[in-house]
């Protein structure tokens, strides 16, 4: 790291100037701030909170860097103070320790507005701007003096360090009105360039949380917080040109310091200004042995009652400090010293008054930032048995401090378990407090009293008990007694209750039997009704059947006549053609006759196929009579089925009655439509019958007369050429024309047919 001179010159910047030179070997301040060179030169470590507080003070920002003691506040100031001076910006650098906090608020203000009017050089009369200003209250006479004499209508920017700000804490007067001031100047910016020229610095060793109560007044919302940490390892090499006075090789003897105070700046200052001192090790012993017992004999010996850095922290933690964070403060350093990891948390007040203490530090953990004891001294000096003794302290100061404030009432001594480890804190400690002594007697005297009190009420309300259970025994007995007797009462009159319901029971039992069987009675008499009306159903489609059976016979013989019919009327038509020789005509007229023929044969054989389907409707007819025989059996099971099956389930047997009903109906139904059906087919087979018997009547005299015709005819011959005929005998042609039927007596229909 770059090392600086501590006075007049300038840090070097990041973006170049003079390069740094390398620290001369000289020796350690004892108090820790800093290193020295031969010629007392200081020498000042350059960390990045310089630069940044640098710039943002440069910029106008207002800032705060509140960090533990001892860590180099201080030192910061003083470099920054010097770099913003060397810019033209004028600076003022008040310790708040030099004021004082026991005086009253105008005294106050005015010493701090005198400090400040020392350090810009103002010179104006400040007891006559005072005076006359004395209507006003001290804060706004402070906010007029800031305004009128340090402003002024023009000028170059000015910033305002106040150095050991936590000094407010102790202020007689409300604090809260000098940080309500800090906030209204910045917020005033905006009202003019006046208040632009003018930034706070507060620095110190304090959380925002502490110092300020009303949070709608606090400034370190508007205000940068500048980190102040620990010396990183390259920073702390810049001691290792002033270890060479402690003999042998330096770097060891850093390694072996910063193990035990892990770059905390004034620790590791004071162990190696000690090592420088003392010199060469004649023993040769090796450097973390050398460091280790240089440690126990600077720190860990005596180091929370004679080390200033070790004693801040042991009176922050302090059995009559009225903190009630501290004994949650003091579990969460107890894990820390158990190696948890903590997640850092920058507005957790715990973690911040454990930082502020200086007991403990962020460091990284990979990429995380976690929560950890500072360094190893600590670790040593505030052990997990100081947090034990911590705790069992505040466990009897707060109840203490309760007492002495309600005036010493038994009210708000030590009772029980509380008592006794009380009492096994304080045996054989010669640090108890007179207070405390009193305030256990107090308690162990008060507890006394209440033990016998109790035992004596113990005594007493045992033998009430005695007494009482006595009673209470008769009384047991009486209501033994009176309960044997109700309840032999009881279960009579239960007896005569269950007797008269088994009874009505019964009674209910007998009418559910006799409705039972009504209802199978008349079950019975509708099923007869119905099997006589499907046996009457089923004689008459027995009746309708037989005349289906006559009338399909019937149909087939007059379809067989008929068939016989015209095979003789087509022989006969045959013969009369045979017979009519040539004569054309007649022949013609015999090819229709035989075709009528041919036509009437078609026809009965096609009668003869209805007649064929007719008996099968007919045979089909039969079987669905079976049908509705087997679903009249279907209906009659039910009625013999036995009286205990129907009492049980009347309504299924109801349920299976009308299904069985309904699938008879529908059979019936079925077997009435077939039935009408062969009926009708019947009669169209009968008309069909009747009208080929007209036919075969009309064809009769026409079948005796076609022999005479045939022999009288002569025989037509067909010309291949012209429309005439010519006879056989060779007479005269006749035209070529059709058959005139009318003529031979035949109409057109009977021609057709």
């Amino acid at each position: 790291m770059p090392v600086a001179p501590a006075s007049g010159a300038r840090a070097p910047r990041p973006d170049g100037g003079a390069p740094s030179r390398p620290a001369p070997a000289g020796s350690f301040q004892p108090e820790g701030r800093g290193i020295v060179d031969a010629s007392g030169a200081g020498l000042y470590v350059v960390r990045g909170a310089d630069d940044e507080l640098f710039e943002r003070l440069s910029r106008g920002e207002p800032c705060h860097v509140l960090a533990p003691r001892q860590i180099g506040k201080s030192s910061l100031r003083v470099r920054t103070q010097e770099r913003l001076r060397a810019d033209g910006v004028r600076c003022a650098s008040i310790d708040l320790t030099s004021i004082g906090s026991g005086a009253s608020a105008d005294a106050w203000y005015f010493s701090v507005a005198s400090a400040v009017a020392e350090e810009l050089a103002i010179g104006d009369d400040l007891d006559a701007f005072w005076r006359r200003h004395r209507r006003m209250s001290a804060v706004r006479r402070f906010r007029q003096f800031l305004h009128d004499l340090v402003l002024g209508e023009e000028g170059p920017p000015a910033v305002l360090f106040l150095d050991e700000i936590d000094v407010t804490l102790s202020l007689p007067f409300s604090r809260d009105d000098l940080f309500g001031l800090i906030r209204a100047t910045h917020q005033a910016r905006s009202e003019g360039p006046r208040w632009s020229r003018l930034t706070f610095c507060l620095i110190g060793v304090a959380a925002p949380l502490d110092l300020v109560a009303d949070p709608e007044r606090t400034p370190f919302n508007t205000s940068l917080a500048v980190r102040l940490d620990d010396f990183t390892r390259d920073e702390a090499h810049t001691f290792l040109p002033g270890l060479a006075r402690a003999g042998g090789d330096p770097a060891p003897l850093l390694d072996a310091v910063l193990d035990w105070t892990d770059g905390h700046p004034a620790l590791t200052q004071r162990l190696c200004y000690w090592l420088t001192r003392e010199g060469p090790d004649e023993r040769g012993l090796p450097a973390g042995e050398r460091v280790a017992a240089l440690v126990r004999r600077l720190f860990l010996s005596s180091g929370r009652v004679d080390d200033p850095i070790l004693l801040d922290a042991e009176r922050r933690f302090a059995g009559d400090r009225p903190d009630a964070r501290i004994p949650v403060m003091l579990h969460l350093y107890q894990r820390l010293l158990d190696g948890e990891p903590v997640p850092v948390d920058g507005n957790n007040p715990r973690q911040l008054g454990l930082r502020i203490a200086g007991l403990a530090a962020e460091r990284r953990a990979g990429d995380a930032a976690v929560l950890r004891v500072r360094c190893r001294i600590f670790a040593e000096v505030f052990n997990r048995a100081w947090v034990e003794e911590k705790l069992a302290r505040r466990f009897l100061t707060e109840p203490l401090q309760i007492w002495k404030d309600s005036g010493k009432k038994d009210d708000h001594v030590l009772r029980g378990g509380t008592l006794e480890i009380a009492l096994a804190w304080a045996t054989g400690r010669d640090d108890v407090t007179p207070d405390e002594r009193d305030f256990l007697q107090a308690s162990q005297a008060v507890w006394s009293r209440e033990q016998q009190g109790r035992q004596q009420a113990e005594l007493d309300r045992t033998q009430r008990e005695r007494a009482e259970q006595q009673v209470r025994a008769q009384r047991r007995m009486v209501s033994v007694l009176a309960a044997s007797v109700a309840l032999m009462a009881g279960s009579l009159i239960v007896a005569l209750v269950l007797y008269q319901r088994l009874q009505l029971a019964l009674e209910e039992e007998s009418a559910r039997r006799d409705r039972d069987q009504q209802v199978i009675e008349r079950l019975e008499q509708g099923n007869e009704a119905r099997l006589a009306a499907l046996e009457e159903a089923r004689r008459r489609a027995e009746q309708e059947l037989a005349e289906a059976i006559r009338g399909r016979d019937a149909a087939a013989a007059l379809a067989r006549e008929r068939r016989s019919q015209a095979d003789a009327a087509q022989r006969a038509a045959e013969d009369a053609r045979r017979r009519a020789g040539r004569s054309a005509g007649r022949a013609r007229r015999a090819q229709q006759l035989e075709r009528a023929a041919t036509r009437m044969a078609d026809e009965a054989a096609a009668l003869e196929v209805k007649a064929h389907h007719a008996a099968a409707a007919a045979e089909l007819a039969a079987r669905k009579l079976e049908g509705a025989r087997a679903a009249a059996h279907q209906v009659s099971i039910p009625t013999q089925r036995p009286a205990q099956s129907v009492l049980g389930s009347v309504e299924d047997a109801l349920r299976a009655e009308r299904a069985a009903t309904a699938r008879l109906q529908d059979e019936l139904r079925r077997t009435s439509a077939e039935v009408d059906r062969q009926r009708a087919e019947v009669e169209r087979l009968t008309g069909i019958t009747a009208q080929l018997q007209e036919k075969t009547d009309q064809l009769t005299p026409m079948r005796n007369a076609a022999p005479e015709q045939a022999a009288s005819a002569r025989a037509p011959v067909r010309l291949p050429q012209g429309g005439t005929s010519a006879t056989a005998d060779g007479g005269e042609l006749l035209p070529d024309r059709p058959l005139d039927s009318h003529k031979d007596g035949i109409t057109p229909d009977q021609d057709r047919r």
